[in-house]
C-alpha cells in the first residue's frame, strides 16, 4: 500500500501531460484500484478559492478514510499555494479537452462522482455536462458558491433549460438558498440543505498582535462608500484597509487613512492583513438571491479569531451571535457602521479575547468545510 501512495504521489507531482497514456500509468492506476474499496470522482471545473478550498478538504478526507480512493478532475492553471497537501490516494488531472477527459474517466470503475458547483466558464461547460449525462457511476451535485440570476451566466443558463439536476441522485446546497430557486435545474432524486462553510485548517488564528487598522475584504454585494464615511469617525490613528477588485475611490478627507489593495481572494497575503487588523467589518448590501452577502467572508474572519462586525439578518443570525462571537449593525449607513465598530472597540482585553475564542469555536464547531467533506464521503463509503 505504502509503494502504491509513493506511486499516486510521484504521478500527481509530475502531472499526466507526462505519462499519462504509458504503460507505467496504467500498471499504477490497475494496482491502485485494486487495492481500495470505493473509488470516488470529485469534478472541480470551476476556478475559485472556495472551491479550491472544498477540494483540498476532500482530499484531507479521502486520506483519512480507509478503503476510499479519490480521484480530482479539475480545470485550475494554479494550486492556490495548497504546499503539502498531497492525494495519496488518487490523481489529480487538469482537463485539457474532451479526449483527455473521456480516456481518464473510462480507466476506473467509479462508485460515485461529484461534481462541484456549476460551471461559470463556456468551454468548462461540455465537459461539466459529459459527466453529469455520460460517465459512468452514481452522479452526486455539491453547491459551494453563489447561485447566480437567470441571465448573468450562459453555462448556468444552459444548465438550467438541459434541466441537469434530472441526473442527480442528490444535491447538496447551501441553506441560504431555498429548493425552489434550486428548481429551475431540474429534480434530483433528493435536495439537501447545509451550512455554509470555511476551511478552518487553513483559516487559523495567527500569532499576529492586531495592528493599527480596520480591514474590509470582498466584492459580492459590497458598497464601500458607507464604510469610507464611517472610517471618518474612527479613532485618531486608526486607518481602512479595503482589499477589493472593485473600483473604489478613497475621499480626499480619507488621504493617508484608508489604503485599497487590490487581492486576489486566495492570495495568502489576505490571512495576514485579517490576522494583523484590529477588527474586521464587512458592508454588506443585502439583495436577492443571495440573502446571505457577506457570511463567507464573516465565517473566514471568524475562522481566525477575528473580531468581526457584519450586518445582520434573520439568515446572517442564523451563523453569527451580536455580543458574542461578532457585531451585528442592522443598516448600511456610516452611522450604525461607525456605532457597530464603536462597540467592537470597547471591548476590554479579557472580553475582546472571549469574543476571538467563541468565534474560532463556532467556525470550527459548526461551519468547517473539512467536517462537512469528511461527513459527507464516509456517507458516499457506506452506500
Amino acid at each position: 500500500m505504502d509503494e502504491i501512495r509513493s506511486a499516486v504521489e510521484k504521478y500527481n507531482s509530475f502531472g499526466y501531460r507526462l505519462f499519462m497514456d504509458t504503460p507505467l500509468f496504467g500498471r499504477v492506476l490497475k494496482l491502485r484500484n485494486k487495492a481500495f474499496r470505493k473509488k470516488i470522482l470529485l469534478v472541480n471545473l470551476r476556478d475559485s478559492a472556495i472551491n479550491a478550498h472544498m477540494e483540498r478538504a476532500f482530499v484531507r478526507a479521502a486520506s483519512a478514510e480507509r478503503g476510499a480512493a479519490l480521484d480530482v478532475f479539475h480545470a485550475f492553471e494554479h494550486d492556490y499555494s495548497f504546499a503539502g497537501t498531497g492525494n495519496p490516494t488518487g490523481f489529480r488531472i487538469k482537463y485539457s479537452g474532451m479526449d483527455n477527459l473521456r480516456s481518464f474517466a473510462g480507466l476506473t470503475d467509479y462508485s460515485a462522482i461529484i461534481l462541484l458547483d456549476l460551471p461559470y466558464r463556456d468551454e468548462e461547460l461540455p465537459a461539466w455536462l459529459w459527466f453529469a449525462f455520460r460517465a459512468a457511476g452514481k452522479k452526486h451535485f455539491i453547491a459551494n458558491d453563489n447561485l447566480m440570476a437567470k441571465g448573468s451566466i450562459f453555462a448556468m443558463d444552459m444548465a438550467e433549460k438541459l434541466k441537469v439536476f434530472s441526473a442527480f441522485g442528490t444535491a447538496t446546497v447551501v441553506d441560504q438558498h431555498d429548493f425552489k430557486q434550486w428548481g429551475r435545474f431540474g429534480k434530483p432524486g433528493k435536495f439537501i440543505n447545509r451550512a455554509l462553510a470555511v476551511d478552518c485548517e487553513y483559516y487559523r488564528p495567527a500569532p499576529v498582535k492586531p495592528g493599527g487598522y480596520v480591514f474590509s475584504f470582498g466584492r459580492a454585494d459590497r458598497d464601500y462608500a458607507p464604510l469610507m464615511e464611517a472610517a471618518a469617525r474612527f479613532p485618531k490613528g486608526l486607518k481602512l484597509k479595503i482589499c477589493t477588485d472593485l473600483p473604489v475611490k478613497v475621499p480626499p478627507g480619507l488621504l493617508g487613512r484608508a489604503e485599497v489593495l487590490f487581492c486576489p481572494p486566495a492570495n495568502g497575503r489576505m490571512r495576514e492583513l485579517i490576522a494583523g487588523a484590529a477588527l474586521v467589518v464587512l458592508p454588506v448590501r443585502t439583495t436577492p438571491p443571495n440573502p446571505g452577502a457577506g457570511l463567507l467572508s464573516a465565517l473566514l474572519s471568524m475562522a481566525m479569531g477575528q473580531v468581526t462586525v457584519a450586518r445582520g439578518n434573520p439568515v446572517v443570525a442564523g451563523y453569527l451571535s451580536d455580543g458574542e462571537d461578532s457585531f451585528l449593525y442592522k443598516e448600511l449607513t456610516p452611522a450604525a457602521i461607525s456605532a457597530c465598530v464603536g462597540r467592537a472597540l470597547a471591548l476590554n482585553p479579557a472580553a475582546r479575547d472571549r469574543v476571538r475564542a467563541a468565534a474560532r469555536e463556532k467556525a470550527r464547531r459548526r461551519f468547517d468545510l473539512n467536517s462537512f467533506a469528511a461527513s459527507y464521503l464516509k456517507d458516499l463509503v457506506k452506500r
